[in-house]
């Protein structure tokens, strides 16, 4: 009774990606350096850290939306993809919004 076709594998990891506003793409730092970490929404107070996996290298218009009032969609993003370990306390699915902050390590 296995499955015809496995549409992937189970890991220990998932992966992210965020959106950079075009105009904080000069303040980005190099990716050697990159550190970054997730909150889900609900959970204020719960992060997660994130590793650096790739930047896409195109600044594409912004096409994934929030529906936050505040949210500008006149923009154009730059893709940055980060992997991360699935934490045993939560529940987390592919396709969730979350807050990803970016900085830079000291």
């Amino acid at each position: 009774m296995d499955p015809v076709v496995v549409m992937g594998r189970k890991s220990g990891y998932m992966q992210v990606r965020a959106y950079l506003d075009e105009i904080l793409v000069p303040r980005l730092p190099p990716p050697a350096d990159i550190t970054a970490k997730m909150f889900i929404r609900g959970l204020n107070n719960v992060s997660v850290p994130l590793q650096f996996v790739r930047i896409q290298p195109y600044v594409t218009p912004k096409i994934e939306l929030s529906d936050q009032r505040t949210e500008k969609v006149d923009v154009r993003v730059l893709p940055i993809l980060f992997k991360f370990k699935i934490p045993a306390h939560m529940n987390l699915f592919p396709g969730e919004l979350v807050d990803v902050y970016i900085g830079k390590k000291s």
